[in-house]
């Protein structure tokens, strides 16, 4: 090979690069699908989901619909509070999308109410449930508003404008407001208003531009005319009318004080109310990194805080990333540290070694360097993809080894490629699958399709020119070798083996098919409309005297999988331990009321041993939620089920509120349990009415099945959102239209209520704050006061509000929600029988459904159920990925036979998988899955060199050259084999409660076990010809 130093040396430099950019890589637990989207959050205070819908969101769904490249429209309407998601093309250009947003937000404000709030953008889908990535607990001896105002204008602008920081806010202070405390009978009697009265006080204080003048001297003087308020007292003073001769000031009208705000919600860790600082970072950041920066920017910043503040982290959203990847990190070196020292004792030659570990490191490197210029996120799944392919780069490392060593050549690429192209084409399915199937597994595909690219360059180029550098030609070493006549002698056993086998080649394929096992097992008991199938396979005979024995003989190795782990086993989640409590009350209810609720919940948790935090978040009068973490010894063990289990049984006393204590996470991963088959129907329609309607006629449909009893025509769309009740006032104007109009009734209604919400500013002393009027009785504003009082207009007229007000209570909504700006209903039941047949019901009835609705609307059936169209489509891909493998290896040997023999040797190997997981009990989750691609990888790897060196063994009997060639690859199929399985010893240490790691070892272990009987006795017995040919 030409020029090896400079090769070497070339590729060390592009492996630097590789190393330099690793603190730049997005580094989080699990896969963070960014879709292009923004989501537009606001709120209204005091509105219905209706009120929301109707003069906001359609005003901004109109808005937003002339943007370019513009995918969907998703909202959502709830109380006092909306949220819009524009959903965008892949290649969107996203910083211009947010200034066109904005500039339709500045555009249409004017007509938005004004008590809404400013719309906020943020880049993320609703979907995701977004946490901080760091909260700062405050303490100082000052009230919440200076502390606030410390914390904004020291750390929240500085870390704000940290590259990869969503957004930064503050929590836990309490912002100002003037109260006027107004008296009824002194306003009554001079006549004022609520509105009539803050409009003096506003207009009192107002100060106005009013243009400007020209001296003498060319000067240009602006004139301002009034003056804001400096204190309490000037607001006090106010003249706002006349009474005769005399004035009228706020003073003699109303109590004017500044008071806290009423709370909008509460956010506290362990229970303790404090100001807190909580950072959000943008998705697709490297969080690890990033809460660095953080954390050094605030501790740069802190020094310039007053004296008396004090700075702590409060939580730390990476604590759990940190220590996953820790434990990943060590079971990684520990398994490259046992394949190292395997290595050398194979090869008892330090200069092997250093070829295939530096082939490997740099392999690894070129991989790091292009998934960062490919933004490829490393995560658990794309780590479990370096893992995987790890073994593969093994394998080709190895068998481009072995060939310089004995030939001095890279002949053996051929096969190395082809052997690459059909893992690949295995991995490329992962593309032809659904969006919502493919999240988790395209980075998973991707890293290892990278993998094994740059292992092919590296055995190219890399590994040959170390192999000069290293072992010129003409060096011998390595471990010494068996005497020639012993090595005859084993062979000629295992010829005579093989030949055995081959003569009985039927009664071997027939054991085989048996050892793995048919699909009989999965035949139905019946077959709707299908008298012959029903008549034998369907028939008494065959189900209770010949199924019980057919199933079990003939089911083999997939049976006893399919039975014992298969059907009991699932996808789990690498998620820290979490118990969610949540709590829900009525519409109506207070932020205070909620607060008081959630706190007996805070003091139940103060004592319990091995709970690390609480953090408690009431987002309104309706909903609260306690999260609750535990330490790394209590969180596998009984705690999670037993705090549960209490805290349900504790919900029974805290009567009046609506709770739900459900866990998430590795400690709850096992949980099963048995409930009613529920099913959910989504509707669609452009009338919010008309869609009501049809979803009570789907109802009616469904109700005529005897085992459904009960249909929610109005399911919840998100689990958050709960169904409530709301009083509604009904005004009768006719009854009143002598004595008043409607809009002084509604006056005088409101202004005898409750009012939580500001009804406009003024500027005091520099400072804008909110003003709230209100009565000094409004607190004990009732029901009874609103059905049986009387309501004064003045203070001579009186209306009793029995004779023209209506109070019902009636259920609300729960929410609007919109795709494409059509309304979206969810209807709901449970099925007292069988989840299959309860689904047959269900696609009937939506099938007779789909022909009676309107044009413009649709019901479909939602949630994870079996399809025939979705298992005909993966049954197609498998289909297509073994045409894939089969075309390329005939391309590969330019036969038509062989490489059937080489697909065959994938299902068998498998059978070691099966016997793992249901001899050893084992649980089978997505590591199971993957197990299986790298099982599939590895052994037609195998079998593809076996086939490459039979085609360019020299020699006349064939038959002697098939077991030659299985013979010559023994040593590196038997070293990438062992290399695998003590590779993965490593990730068995934590036993089956470790997610992932442990299936993908287990699996692949047993596999690989099994798979060298595959690859050593069937593989030369399928190639063998039943009569011995010479070659020419």
């Amino acid at each position: 090979m030409k020029h090896p130093f400079r090769i070497v040396v070339s590729f060390l430099v592009i492996s630097l690069l590789g190393v330099a950019v690793i603190p730049r890589l997005s580094v989080n637990l699990n896969p963070d699908y960014s879709e292009p989207a923004f989501t537009i959050t606001f709120s209204l205070p005091g509105s219905s989901p209706e009120t929301v819908e109707q003069e906001a969101t359609s005003l901004l769904e109109n808005a937003f619909a002339g943007l370019t490249n513009l995918n969907e429209i998703r909202s959502v309407s709830s109380y006092d509070k909306g949220t819009i998601t524009l959903v965008f093309d892949k290649e969107t250009d996203m910083a211009f999308k947010r200034f066109e947003v904005v500039s339709i937000l500045r555009n249409i404000r004017q007509s938005l109410p004004a008590r809404m709030s400013y719309p906020e953008i943020i880049q993320t889908s609703e979907e995701k449930d977004i946490s901080p990535l760091l909260v700062y607990r405050i303490n100082a001896p000052f009230a919440t508003t200076y502390i606030k105002q410390q914390i904004e204008q020291h750390l929240l602008r500085r870390v704000a404008g940290l590259p990869g920081v969503e957004k930064v806010e503050t929590a836990g202070a309490v912002p100002l407001q003037i109260v006027v405390e107004t008296r009824p009978a002194l306003l009554r009697k001079t006549g004022f208003t609520h509105s009539q009265l803050l409009s003096r006080i506003r207009e009192g204080f107002a100060v106005q531009q009013m243009g400007y003048v020209h001296t003498g001297h060319g000067w240009r003087l602006y004139v301002r005319a009034g003056e804001p308020a400096r204190s309490l007292h000037d607001i006090r003073e106010l003249t706002v009318g006349y009474a005769g001769l005399y004035p009228v000031r706020v003073k003699d009208l109303a109590r004017v004080y500044i008071d806290e705000q009423e709370r909008q919600s509460y956010f506290r860790v362990n229970g303790l109310n404090s100001v807190s600082l909580r950072i959000y970072a943008r998705q697709g950041q490297n969080r690890i990194e990033l809460a660095r920066q953080v954390k050094q920017v605030v501790a740069d910043r802190q020094g310039l805080l007053p004296p008396g503040f004090q700075v702590q982290v409060n939580y730390d959203d990476t604590l759990f990333l940190r220590k996953e990847l820790n434990k990943i990190y060590f079971r990684s070196g520990l398994s490259i540290l046992i394949l190292t020292l395997f290595i050398f004792l194979s090869y008892r030659n330090w200069r092997h070694l250093v070829v295939l570990m530096s082939g490997i490191v740099v392999n690894l490197c070129l991989t790091v360097l292009i998934s960062w210029l490919l933004h490829i996120n490393i995560h658990l799944y794309t780590i479990a993809g370096i893992t995987i392919a790890f073994g593969l780069i093994v394998d080709n490392a190895i068998v481009m080894l072995d060939h310089l060593r004995r030939h001095r050549t890279r002949g053996i690429f051929l096969a190395l490629l082809a052997a690459t192209a059909t893992t690949v084409a295995a991995l490329a399915v992962v593309y032809f699958l659904p969006e919502e199937e493919r999240q988790n597994l395209s980075e998973f595909a991707a890293i290892i399709m990278l993998a094994l690219f740059n292992s092919l360059v590296v055995a190219l180029w890399f590994t040959p020119a170390m192999v000069a550098l290293l072992m010129p030609a003409g060096y011998t070493s390595g471990p010494a070798r068996p005497p020639r006549r012993q090595v005859v002698r084993w062979f000629g056993r295992y010829y005579r083996l093989i030949a055995f086998l081959a003569r009985h080649r039927k009664k071997m394929l027939l054991a085989l098919v048996l050892i793995f096992g048919t699909p009989i097992f999965m035949l139905p008991a019946s077959w709707e409309g299908h008298e012959w199938y029903n008549a034998t396979v369907g028939s008494d005979l065959y189900q209770e005297d010949i199924r019980p024995v057919s199933d079990k003989w003939l089911g083999g190795t997939l049976r006893w999988f399919v039975r014992n782990v298969f059907e009991k086993s699932g996808y789990r989640s690498n998620e820290q331990t979490r118990l969610y409590v949540q709590a829900s009350l009525p519409y109506g209810h207070t932020v205070e009321q909620m607060n008081k609720a959630i706190r007996h919940v805070e003091d139940y948790l103060q004592g319990i041993k091995g709970i690390d935090k609480f953090v408690t978040t009431v987002y309104s009068g309706r909903f609260a939620r306690v999260v609750i973490t535990f330490k790394e010894d209590y969180e596998r063990g009984a705690l999670p089920y037993f705090l549960k289990s209490r805290l349900i049984a504790q919900s029974l006393n805290w009567a009046g509120v609506e709770w739900s204590v459900y866990g998430v996470g590795r400690g709850f991963s096992n949980a099963t349990g048995e409930s009613l088959p529920g099913f959910r129907v989504v509707m669609k329609g452009y009338n919010y009415d008309e869609l009501a309607r049809q979803a009570d006629i789907l109802a009616a449909k469904l109700l005529r099945h005897k085992r459904i009893q009960k249909v929610n025509t109005n399911e919840r769309v998100s689990w958050e959102e709960e169904a409530s009740t709301q009083l509604v006032l009904q005004l009768d104007p006719a009854r009143f239209a002598r004595q008043a109009s409607l809009y002084e009734v509604t006056e005088a209604l409101r202004g005898s209520s409750w009012q939580q919400q500001p009804q406009g500013s003024i500027n005091l002393a520099g400072i804008l704050l909110p003003v709230v009027v209100r009565d000094r009785q409004a607190a004990d504003f009732s029901a009874h006061d609103l059905t049986g009082g009387a309501l004064w207009l003045n203070d001579s007229t009186a209306l009793a509000n029995a004779t023209f007000v209506d109070l019902q209570k009636t259920t609300t909504i729960n929410a609007i929600h919109k795709e494409n700006r059509q309304y979206i209903r969810v209807v709901g039941f449970d099925y007292y029988g069988s989840a299959r047949f309860g689904g047959k019901y269900l696609d009937k009835v939506l099938k007779e459904m789909a022909a009676e609705l309107p044009m413009g609307y649709e019901a479909k059936r939602s949630g994870w159920y079996w399809d025939w169209n979705k298992t005909k489509r993966n049954y197609g891909l498998l289909l297509l990925l073994t045409v894939a493998i089969y075309f390329i290896c005939s391309i590969m040997f330019e036969n038509l036979r062989q490489p059937l023999f080489i697909i065959g040797m994938v299902p068998l190997s498998f059978v070691g998988l099966f016997i793992t997981f249901a001899g050893f009990d084992l649980y089978f989750d997505q590591g199971g899955y993957a197990a299986f691609v790298l099982l599939g990888g590895l052994t037609v790897n195998a079998a593809i060199f076996i086939v490459y060196d039979l085609h360019h063994l020299p020699g006349r009997h064939y038959n002697r050259k098939v077991a030659k060639a299985v013979w010559g690859k023994a040593r590196p199929v038997l070293l990438t084999v062992a290399s695998s399985c003590f590779g993965l010893l490593p990730f068995l240490l934590e036993g089956q409660n470790e997610v992932f790691w442990f299936s993908l070892a287990a699996g692949t272990i047993g596999g690989l076990t099994i798979s060298l009987v595959a690859v050593f006795l069937v593989l030369p017995v399928w190639l063998m010809k039943r009569k011995e040919q010479l070659n020419n």
